[in-house]
């Protein structure tokens, strides 16, 4: 581990780190105490974690599948998550587009979608979503961090400190969802924000 660099004095430092929920402001101590929480804290834990996590390859391929292939057997969502062994990310499942999907589909599939959100756990999805526009049919890949309120405070700062890893092995992601609670995934919200992102 490398060695936390040498503070004297007494320190403020004022910050404001919003990963999910957990919100960090105006801390105040001496160098001893700050040291104190940097190594002890849930911040320290899920660094020395993150440290040797990949991305699966599956990741990439099964993504390119649902990025190239049109028609039948076109995924419509990707479920990662951390692995049991907290070395790489993996596929947790995938699911095809229905037969017959239209964009008039979309909210109840997406209902469907939030029905398998993990109330505890962090996860990373990947979704097709479809709907029209004035011009006509319209597609976007949306990834979706979800770091429930309700997981455990060193899994969802591992999430997030491992989302940008994800995110640049995906090329071609459209618009990114962050969500902590239901209410920042409900379809009214996330389809306000893909149709915002074609203007």
């Amino acid at each position: 581990m490398t060695p936390l660099p040498e503070i004297t004095g007494l320190l403020t430092v004022e910050f404001t780190l919003t990963i999910y929920g957990l919100r960090c402001v105006h801390a105040s101590s001496s160098d001893h105490a700050l040291r104190s929480f940097l190594r002890s804290s849930p911040l320290q834990a899920a660094v020395m974690a993150m440290s040797g996590i990949e991305v699966n390859e599956e990741v990439v391929t099964t993504f390119a599948k649902l990025k190239n292939t049109s028609g039948a057997g076109r995924i419509k969502m990707i479920e990662m998550r951390i692995s049991d062994s907290g070395k790489e990310v993996i596929v947790e499942s995938s699911e095809l587009r229905a037969d017959g999907h239209t964009p008039e589909k979309e909210k109840e599939c997406w209902e469907a979608f939030l029905a398998k959100l993990p109330p505890k756990e962090p996860r990373w999805f990947v979704y097709d979503y479809s709907y029209k526009k004035d011009d006509g049919l319209r597609e976007k890949i949306l990834f979706v961090h979800w770091a429930p309120d309700e997981a455990p405070v060193k899994k969802k700062m591992l999430a997030a400190s491992t989302k940008e890893a994800i995110k640049k092995k995906l090329t071609g992601l459209h618009v990114i969802v962050e969500a902590s609670a239901m209410g920042d995934v409900s379809f009214e919200e996330v389809d306000a924000k893909v149709r915002a992102s074609s203007k």
